[in-house]
């Protein structure tokens, strides 16, 4: 999902995509969670969509950043990869 790409998805994809956003404004990945948590979609979500998603954002930045020098690509990718790391230590 991406603003120059309208699309359908879950309503909890927007907040997920906020993420690296929150993390880049200081926000640990723990606090962002609970930011995002005061909106229904988000904690009606599975946990394991949630996961899921994680992964593969977080996947989808390191392949670009594997390719592409962008100083901006690069803290895309690690700001999502701590998110990523965050989900696979036991975030609910």
């Amino acid at each position: 999902m991406d603003w120059a790409f309208v699309s359908r998805g879950a309503a909890w994809l927007e907040l997920a995509m906020l993420m690296p956003w929150l993390l880049k404004a200081g926000h640990s990945p723990s606090e962002a969670e609970t930011w995002v948590s005061q909106f229904p979609s988000w904690e009606q979500a599975a946990a394991a969509d949630i996961d899921c998603f994680a992964s593969a954002f977080a996947r989808q930045w390191r392949t670009a950043s594997q390719t592409r020098d962008d100083s901006w690509i690069h803290l895309h990718a690690d700001l999502t990869r701590r998110w990523d790391d965050h989900r696979r230590n036991g975030a609910t």
